[in-house]
């Protein structure tokens, strides 16, 4: 899996935005929730928090998600039973002392908005013609493409497959001119991956052709 800190300045925000975006699409998330979600997404891998909680506040301030802090934990002391002997006494207030938890610390809940929906749907669209030949962040917005509707879905599949089919005619170029036998391993190697996401392209688009894309309650997709 790429590392989300192979991409530049730029890209990094990109798709940090489209990440934290899609994966609230699905409902409200702490941001150790969050975290943990993007480690796993294709494309991203592991995230700090130096660079998660930044990225939270941008989107907030732009209006497409929301954070609310939930209410926190009351301070609580651990019951010690009284001994009936000084000595006795001094433990027990010393256990006390240490049961004592501090609170813990308000945690904000992180949820979409409509604005942040929309501007989702942007995202994973994009340039479907001209920005598809990049792996990792169009695995990304493959990962999110449930929201869009389903001619949207079909044009990016097949704007993917057209990168696709490049790529692997240039390999089978390649590899007809090549004479070193461990370049010549490296380009198989290749073109057995371009030709499996490929087979997976056209099995996706035939098993989602039909897909309805769901809509949020207020009835946009």
């Amino acid at each position: 899996m790429g590392s989300l800190y192979r991409f530049d300045a730029a890209s990094l925000v990109a798709v940090l935005d489209l990440a934290l975006l899609g994966l609230l699409a699905d409902g409200p998330l702490h941001g150790y929730e969050l975290q943990k979600r993007l480690a796993a997404l294709p494309g991203v891998g592991g995230v700090s928090f130096g660079s998660l909680y930044p990225a939270l506040r941008r989107l907030a301030r732009a209006g497409y998600i929301t954070s609310v802090a939930e209410p926190a934990a009351p301070v609580t002391d651990t019951p010690v039973p009284m001994t009936g002997s000084l000595g006795g006494e001094v433990a027990a207030h010393r256990a006390r002392r240490g049961a004592r938890r501090t609170p813990r610390r308000a945690r904000k809940v992180h949820a979409l908005t409509e604005a942040g929906r929309a501007h989702l749907r942007r995202l994973v669209v994009g340039d479907a013609d001209n920005d598809t030949d990049d792996d990792r962040t169009v695995a990304l917005r493959l990962a999110f493409c449930g929201i869009l509707t389903a001619p949207e879905r079909a044009h990016l599949l097949a704007a993917r497959r057209r990168v696709l089919t490049d790529r692997l005619e240039a390999l089978e170029r390649a590899l007809t001119d090549e004479t070193d036998p461990w370049r010549r391993r490296l380009l198989a190697r290749e073109q057995a991956l371009v030709t499996a996401d490929l087979t997976w392209l056209d099995d996706t688009t035939a098993a989602t052709a039909d897909v309805v894309t769901p809509t949020t309650p207020g009835g946009t997709p």
